[in-house]
């Protein structure tokens, strides 16, 4: 009885601020909490737990490394906030408490994971050649992001949310065409530069409609309709 009453009060409390707060308001909120996942990864990644899941696959041997693929695996950060921004202006709130929510539970849930099930991939280069900024972009990648708590990929999840955000605001074919693309090329730049498995990326697919179904039945129970 204690545990459904607090149940209750966890979820007047989320509704009641969803219910009073603005787009703008939401939107930085749903920045912090992007920052404090980073630093919260980062912290999870210092903490060295032993990996229980070495996650390799015969395909990811033959998928090549190539440093060029630093630039749209780094587009995902800026894409996150474009996504926001965008329908801070051009949505209603009930589509942005949509897409917010979906990224709070995607990086908080992930969290847990990779505390209960630490995982790691050895596919990285030795070196990665050369003084251009690929190069150094991919260097610094990898000195910053060790090889750790990969699967599911979060990069793969958020980048297919994303997607789905811009679907629904789109208007024209074309432009649905061309986020389309451009968030497949972001999901194939975690293979292309050695930072997931080809099973990161499936775990991470799968990760995303269970985040959306489990995010759109929570919003359904807080009131909102889809």
């Amino acid at each position: 009885m204690k545990i459904e009453l607090h149940r209750i009060k966890i979820r007047d409390v989320i509704k009641n601020y969803i219910d009073k707060a603005d787009q703008k308001s939401l939107a930085f909120t749903t920045f912090c909490f992007y920052l404090l996942y980073t630093i919260l990864f980062f912290l999870v990644e210092k903490l060295d737990l032993p990996a229980v899941w070495h996650i390799h696959s015969f395909f990811d041997d033959r998928i090549p490394f190539s440093k060029y693929a630093v630039l749209p695996y780094c587009f995902w950060h800026v894409e996150i906030p474009a996504v926001l921004l965008y329908e801070l202006f051009h949505a209603d709130k009930k589509e942005f408490v949509r897409t917010a929510f979906t990224i709070w539970l995607s990086m908080s849930s992930a969290l847990l994971i990779f505390l209960l099930i630490p995982s790691e991939i050895h596919l990285r280069p030795e070196t990665v050649y050369g003084n251009d900024i690929f190069a150094v972009g991919t260097r610094f990648i990898y000195m910053v992001d060790n090889s750790k708590n990969v699967c599911p990929s979060l990069h793969v999840t958020i980048a297919i949310l994303m997607n789905k955000a811009w679907l629904r605001c789109m208007d024209t074919k074309e432009k649905k065409v061309f986020f389309t693309v451009l968030n497949t090329i972001i999901i194939l730049s975690t293979l292309f530069l050695k930072q997931h498995s080809l099973i990161d990326v499936f775990f991470g697919i799968l990760y995303c409609f269970l985040i959306e179904k489990l995010s759109d039945h929570i919003l359904r129970k807080l009131g909102f309709s889809f």
